[in-house]
């Protein structure tokens, strides 16, 4: 994938994060993307959302092991504190 697609894409989805509501036309004002364009990220990127996706699963497991650890120092402190 092209550098500068993956900055469109990066940006519809950040500005659809915002608000998911918005018309295309308006993301595309927003972004500065093509309202083909947007419509097509829309349409063949962003609708895969909920499906098994490499990336998102790494990032999931990430988090996971964030919160573990984020977990254990917290019962550590509270059992300094018993």
């Amino acid at each position: 994938m092209r550098v500068d697609k993956a900055k469109n894409i990066e940006a519809v989805t950040n500005e659809l994060l915002k608000n998911p509501l918005q018309t295309v036309r308006e993301v595309s004002d927003k972004t500065g993307v093509s309202k083909s364009s947007v419509a097509n990220y829309i349409n063949e990127d962003l609708d895969k959302i909920g499906q098994k996706n490499e990336k998102i699963i790494k990032i999931t497991d990430t988090d996971r092991e964030i919160i573990e650890k984020a977990q254990i120092i917290v019962l550590d402190s509270l059992d300094k504190h018993i």
